[in-house]
């Protein structure tokens, strides 16, 4: 695992960035923001007026559709995909007809508004954005490493950057009608993969060209099926392509560059490294990075189930007050490369994180990913860095904060990241060795996520 400290200062950097400028032809030619409006549905009126409570279950029900169009289609047989889509965490084949299981599949994050706007919040008046994550075999194996882009070039470390999938569509019920919005691809690309980005692989036109196009490919991809779904299902739409959210300069990377730099380790990425402990140099396996997974998820607890949001007190104690950390799924979305990927969500900083702005949903939940370097040395619990996403992906909405609630949000990326950790901790170091497993205390790995 070659991972580089990070010893550079930021004037160095600086000046081998516009010495390189000629050299990274990966750099998009147009500006670029993280989210995507592709549709908005209508309202439901009721007397010439939007019926809120209607307009929200409708939002429920376009989720559904969409979500049962991915899971049921093989998009490549209607020319809308080069390959299939999936829904992370639906059935697939036979029990892709599960239409129970497809709803329970698609997330739901609280947001602080009601449903019923002529009632207070409360926990059945809580107005939500339901997320459906799109997945696709082809284009995760070639973003994370495992099968190559062009002859056999390969992604770097791919699987390093396994907390920046899967590709999320947002529905929810706005004032007037029902928005679907998407992850930005090339922005995922240009803000998440930077390393390869600034990259020596990325001097192979072919290679450039290539990767570049599998986000493009992705933008292109989502809203047809989208689109296509809600046509299906008889829904009317508008499709739109709207960007939102903070605005990145793509004719100099200094947006790019900037947003990473501002992040305590340079990088959207925390990686932790274990080993065995006491010397054992026996290899992680395939079966230990899933169990651990499955450990880590039972830690949290499991969105609605009994007991959700509470936890063993000894670990309760160490979380911030308040906090009800719970799993998204009841088993982590299975990634190319053997990587395991556990959504963590806190109803308490959604709701904080949606005050921003209900478009920012799709950079929701928290990620945690659970690897092996290829060599199986090292167990890797990587984590997307609240800092990195809330600086890069929430920017938009700070010029209308107060000087209070700056403050406020200013502290919210430290405090989910200690939650996280704790939990992961707890989980390897109280109850892994009940497995007969004992790891060593991790090790922060710097992975250059600026090589230039």
């Amino acid at each position: 695992m070659n991972l580089t400290p990070l010893a550079i200062q930021f004037s160095t950097r600086r000046l081998l960035l516009t010495a390189s400028l000629v050299l990274a032809p990966a750099i998009a030619n147009a500006n670029f923001t993280p989210f995507t409006q592709i549709a908005t549905v209508p309202a439901v009126w009721t007397n010439g007026q939007v019926d809120a409570v209607a307009t929200n279950t409708r939002a429920i029900e376009v989720a559904q559709a969409i979500a049962e169009f991915i899971a049921q289609t093989d998009e490549s047989t209607l020319g809308l995909a080069a390959s299939n889509w999936v829904v992370g965490g639906a059935p697939e084949g036979e029990a892709a007809n599960d239409t129970a299981a497809i709803h329970a599949a698609i997330l739901e994050i609280p947001t602080p508004q009601p449903i019923d706007p002529n009632q207070p919040v409360s926990t059945t008046n809580t107005k939500k954005v339901h997320i459906v994550e799109a997945c696709n075999q082809a284009f995760a194996s070639k973003a994370l490493g495992v099968t190559p882009v062009i002859g056999d070039m390969i992604v770097a470390n791919g699987y390093l950057h396994a907390t920046a999938l899967p590709c999320e569509i947002a529905v929810y019920a706005d004032a007037y009608d029902i928005k679907i919005e998407m992850l930005n691809a090339e922005a995922i690309f240009s803000l998440f993969f930077t390393d390869v980005l600034f990259g020596q692989q990325m001097q192979n036109p072919e290679f450039a060209g290539a990767l570049q196009q599998l986000p493009a490919q992705v933008n292109q991809e989502l809203p047809a099926i989208v689109h296509h779904a809600l046509t299906a299902a008889n829904i009317g739409y508008w499709p739109e392509n709207w960007s939102k959210g903070p605005w990145f300069k793509t004719d100099s990377p200094w947006d790019i560059v900037h947003a990473v730099l501002a992040t305590p380790y340079n990088s959207p990425y925390i990686h932790l490294t274990y080993t065995r402990a006491n010397g054992d140099a026996t290899p992680f396996t395939n079966d230990d990075v899933a169990n651990i997974a499955n450990l880590i998820t039972a830690t949290l607890t499991v969105n609605g189930a009994t007991g959700a949001g509470v936890h063993d007190a000894a670990l309760d104690a160490l979380l911030s007050t308040g906090s009800s950390w719970r799993a998204a799924r009841p088993t982590p979305l299975s990634l190319p490369g053997n990587v395991k990927l556990i959504e963590a969500c806190s109803p308490t900083y959604a709701k904080m994180a949606m005050s921003t702005g209900l478009h920012h949903a799709t950079a929701l939940p928290c990620e945690i990913a659970i690897a092996k370097t290829p060599d199986g040395s090292q167990l890797v619990v990587s984590y997307l860095d609240p800092h990195f996403m809330f600086n890069a992906l929430f920017s938009d909405a700070f010029g209308n904060m107060s000087a209070e609630e700056l403050t406020a949000f200013a502290t919210l990326p430290g405090i989910v990241l200690n939650d996280l950790v704790a939990i992961v901790s707890y989980a390897l170091d109280v109850k892994l060795p009940q497995y007969g497993l004992q790891l060593s205390r991790p090790t922060i790995a710097h992975y250059d996520m600026l090589p230039f």
